[in-house]
């Protein structure tokens, strides 16, 4: 049957796990094990998603260790195409918690593997730190070894580092770290020195690029970058997903909202037909951004519940912080966004997860509150914490935002003051200097001219 038709086989197995019911589970035990194994294998090349029904029982009676291993390498594979990142940690983890000491080739390898998965679930501290301290060290040095004495092919290790490079960077942009520019250099370093001709390894290189620019806020040299991805011809789906998705975010940090509704839908439409589970729940967080700034407040709160419920469940931290954040933002009682909020920032602060770009926007909505509140003193504390990561990590358009958080501020403080309005002003001047938002600048552009009028009334 398998020989002449794989569907067939699948059929005829699944028969005979239903035959085995009427028998005694302990008698049949070997029986169902090996059926299991066979179907889980198969499918796994062809539908992940079925192989997951029978994978799971196959490891939970694997013959020996190898057997187990080599079962929990298919279930992990599986788990990452169907979007269930948070599992293919888990096969992952397991298989190195069996390793013994000496393999540290092995466990290197397999750490990398993970690394993808956790930085969809959001563990971008996590992956940073595994990379500095576990992978990247052993890679490079069996790599530099001279005896070519290597239990895998020297090609294999190479490609590996090249990836492990690729997440490192991507783990520093979703942080909001600008160290990301650096581990790029040296990622375009190591394709141009050993004349790489891998265009989906190079145009996802130059989309973690594009949102760097994106996260810095520099958004022309974003959507340049994007342009020059769309020239390579690169037509993997996860990739093009991704890219749909950094487009969207870019047309949201800039207010472009013309035609946004119809451009989400298609790229949620595309993430769920190539099953990036990241992409397609972000850009429902989004979908419900919009419907906040078109004053639909209650559209925007249900669709923020919605996925907060689904990233708790699928434990991404990431996706959690973002709608937490929105939440937050669309809570309109002060003490209540407070409490949302300050939740969500000892998220962001787990070492594991350490996101600094969440870190400053949640820290900047705890300042708006106690500005509401009159906690000036509270406000101002938190204003100059995020100022100070936002400056560290060159994030420009956070850090132009909290220039104009400083600004209102010293409004609020005293606005008939004309010392305090001068100092609001020069906050706003050196936002708009720093900003490359063309909606952010008119808005700047026009409360340093109201506040300039109310200054000459004065005068």
């Amino acid at each position: 049957c398998y020989i002449g038709d794989i569907n067939l086989y699948v059929i005829c197995q699944k028969q005979c796990l239903a035959l085995l019911n009427e028998f005694n589970e302990d008698e049949t035990l070997e029986i169902r094990r090996n059926i299991s194994e066979r179907l889980g294998k198969l499918l796994a090349e062809y539908d992940p998603e079925e192989a997951m029904e029978y994978l799971p029982d196959a490891v939970s009676f694997s013959k020996s260790d190898a057997n187990e291993i080599e079962l929990l390498g298919y279930l992990a594979k599986c788990c990452r195409q169907t979007g269930n990142y948070f599992g293919q940690i888990e096969c992952i983890d397991r298989v190195v918690n069996v390793l013994t000491p000496e393999k540290e080739l092995e466990k290197a390898l397999l750490l990398a593997e993970k690394l993808p998965s956790l930085i969809d679930i959001g563990n971008c501290g996590e992956v940073i730190n595994l990379v500095d301290n576990d992978v990247l060290p052993v890679l490079n040095s069996y790599l530099e070894k001279e005896d070519g004495d290597l239990v895998f092919p020297l090609g294999f290790l190479y490609d590996t580092r090249l990836k492990v490079y690729l997440a490192h960077a991507q783990a520093l942009v979703l942080q909001g770290s600008s160290r990301v520019f650096t581990v790029l250099s040296e990622l375009f370093t190591l394709i141009s020195k050993y004349m790489v001709d891998d265009t989906y390894l190079i145009s996802r290189a130059k989309l973690v690029e594009a949102y760097a620019n994106t996260v810095k806020g520099d958004y022309r040299k974003s959507e340049e970058i994007l342009t020059e991805i769309g020239s390579l011809g690169c037509e993997e789906p996860a990739m093009i997903s991704r890219w749909n998705c950094i487009n969207v975010i870019n047309k949201f940090m800039q207010k472009e909202y013309v035609g946004i509704q119809e451009l989400m839908f298609d790229a949620v439409t595309y993430a769920n037909n190539c099953a990036d589970s990241f992409s397609k729940n972000i850009l429902k967080v989004m979908l419900g951004k919009m419907f906040y700034d078109r004053k639909e407040n209650q559209r925007a709160v249900e669709i923020y519940n919605e996925q907060i419920t689904y990233f708790a469940k699928e434990k991404m931290a990431l996706g959690a912080l973002l709608s937490w954040y929105f939440i937050a933002q669309a809570t309109e009682n002060p003490k209540n966004s407070n409490d949302i909020a300050l939740q969500a920032l000892e998220i962001a602060q787990n070492p594991r997860i350490n996101n600094y770009f969440f870190s400053i926007k949640l820290k900047m909505i705890l300042a708006k509150n106690f500005i509401k509140l009159e906690d000036f003193q509270s406000a101002k504390m938190y204003i100059d914490t995020a100022l100070a990561l936002s400056t560290k990590y060159e994030m420009n358009d956070l850090t132009a935002q909290l220039f104009v958080m400083t600004g209102d501020y010293y409004l609020f403080l005293n606005r008939q003051e004309k010392k305090m309005r001068d100092s609001a002003i020069e906050m706003y001047e050196k936002a708009k200097e720093l900003t490359q938002n063309t909606y952010f600048t008119k808005v700047l552009s026009q409360k340093i001219n109201d506040l300039s009028k109310i200054d000459d009334n004065v005068g």
